[in-house]
């Protein structure tokens, strides 16, 4: 039988469910845990700053923009298009009106309520997991890519903060779980399914801009690996494209540009610097950008490109080896860079799975969450290298066929993971932005692991009987 085509709700699977009801409130837990008993030093900074004050304009002023709020200034908002507005139109629900009394610490608790959204998907995201394993892998591997994901401290952690990851994931596992069921001949209304997929994808890059090009080529390879259903991936690329162009006609109206340029340039300018660092100086590391002298702003690629092709011809084996390897190793290392290390070196924790400064947390202390980050760290390498000989193997004929990997829906997923690769080799690739794809590696290595041991296991020893005498 098709992985995923069984009935979910049937008395057969009540250990099944049960387990799974188990990891959501196991993750659940986790995340609460973390939000509750982590205290992040100015959480409101950087990118979580710029986010606060799109919500508060949207609420207070009904505009998008990234100036300083009137409340705070008198000033009416300039409207802009810097950032995509899905992250900010999320947190205007969800704030509470405690920034009102105009300080730090009523801003602070004022995106409390933000924080604990951001939890509840988190914890649906095990259960989109989990959907994502049946259809592909069966319900055994579904569980077990659940339970890493329930688990992960990265994924845990990435709630605590003011940032875009928590919501993002949502929306593009929610998407993939449209797609790979809608593929399945067992769904009642493809079409519908992969006009939702192409709808979710528009969500998701609505608050990040990474999967923007992901569904054309989605569809490109869909068509290719089943060309009498190229109405379906139609219907992806025309809903996909309906949502994205509402924001496109925003901004012509509004700025008089489709869009703002910057966000683009600054990723593949600040990937450009070798470890992340403006001449090997620690003190830059992961804001290389703020030390270059010569590339002052990211204004113009026009203007970035032949410099970072000077500095490239001028050590081309460092840049080489940065471009081929380095930026793969640091699109999937452990530690995050830290926003705000200087300040962050008394602090009890910074760097590793923590983004901001963090005074307090459970993972210095919980012995449920220390337990896990250990498991989830043991693993993460292993699983990494797994999950990336997998993404390579699915699409290779002969290795496919032999190990099991030639199931279309598998083959996307792997295909998500080499243009997620693909665009932090080009761009920025800090560890933090590898994050929302972490599930992507836990059902890729499930993927080359299960099948693999299920193709070249060892037939099971003959029990020899017992003596005669």
């Amino acid at each position: 039988m098709t992985p995923g085509t069984a009935p979910l709700f049937d008395k057969s699977n009540t250990r099944l469910l049960l387990g799974l009801l188990a990891l959501l409130i196991l993750g659940l837990f986790l995340r609460l845990g973390a939000i509750g008993g982590s205290q992040v030093l100015s959480p409101i900074r950087s990118d979580a700053k710029e986010y606060f004050f799109y919500a508060l304009n949207l609420k207070e002023s009904a505009t998008y923009s990234l100036s300083v709020p009137a409340p705070y200034t008198g000033v009416v908002p300039v409207p802009d298009a810097k950032r995509p507005p899905g992250y900010p139109v999320f947190m205007a629900a969800l704030l509470s009106d405690d920034w009102r009394r105009l300080d730090e610490a009523s801003a602070i608790a004022s995106i409390r309520p933000v924080l604990y959204g951001q939890a509840l998907l988190s914890t649906l995201c095990i259960l989109l997991v989990f959907l994502l394993g049946r259809l592909t892998l069966g319900n055994a591997a579904g569980l077990a890519a659940a339970a890493l994901t329930a688990i992960s401290p990265h994924l845990v952690n990435m709630n605590i903060y003011l940032l875009s990851e928590p919501l993002f994931t949502f929306y593009f596992l929610a998407a993939l779980v449209f797609l790979l069921h809608g593929m399945r001949e067992a769904s009642a209304r493809p079409l519908v399914e992969f006009v939702l997929a192409g709808l979710l994808l528009a969500a998701a890059t609505l608050t990040r801009p990474t999967t923007q090009y992901l569904p054309y080529l989605l569809a490109l390879a869909g068509a290719g690996l089943a060309p009498s259903r190229w109405r379906w991936w139609l219907g992806l690329v025309a809903s996909y494209q309906l949502a994205v162009l509402a924001w496109t006609l925003r901004n012509l109206a509004v700025t008089g540009a489709s869009g703002d340029p910057t966000l683009l340039v600054g990723a593949i300018q600040a990937g450009s610097y070798p470890g992340m660092m403006y001449n090997h100086d620690p003190a830059s590391l992961g804001i290389p950008y703020k030390f270059d002298p010569v590339l002052t702003d990211f204004s113009s690629l026009a203007k970035a490109l032949p410099v970072l092709l000077e500095r490239a011809a001028a050590a081309p084996g460092e840049y080489l080896h940065w471009y081929a390897i380095g930026k793969l190793l640091a699109f999937f290392h452990w530690s995050s860079i830290p926003v705000g290390t200087v300040e962050a070196a008394p602090l009890l924790v910074s760097g590793d799975i923590y983004v901001y400064p963090t005074l307090a947390s459970p993972y210095a202390g919980s012995l449920l969450h220390v337990a896990t980050y250990l498991g989830a760290k043991l693993l993460h390498y292993p699983l990494v290298l797994l999950a990336l000989a997998g993404t390579l193997l699915a699409w290779l004929p002969r290795p496919a066929a032999r190990l099991g990997l030639q199931d279309p829906a598998l083959r996307l997923l792997a295909l998500c993971l080499a243009y997620v690769v693909g665009l932090h080799v080009i761009g920025f690739p800090i560890p933090r932005y590898a994050q929302p794809f972490l599930p992507l590696v836990y059902l890729l290595a499930l993927a080359l692991a299960t099948q693999a041991w299920q193709r070249f296991r060892p037939a099971a020893a003959v029990e020899a009987p017992p003596p005669l005498l």
